[in-house]
């Protein structure tokens, strides 16, 4: 399952998301953390300056 597509968050454990802010895929962390809160309270997400596993 791809954590973008997911529509019930209710079962899922606390969130932690470390993304670099030059990654490809920063934009689509930063939106799955955010629907991730709309359903739950437990979410950590860092954005590191710079930083590219690409």
């Amino acid at each position: 399952a791809a954590p973008g597509k997911i529509e019930d968050y209710s079962a899922l454990p606390p969130l932690y998301i470390d993304v670099g802010s030059c990654q490809s895929c920063k934009k689509q962390n930063v939106a799955y953390a955010t629907r991730f809160l709309d359903y739950r309270s437990q979410a950590d997400l860092h954005v590191w300056r710079g930083g590219s596993h690409e």
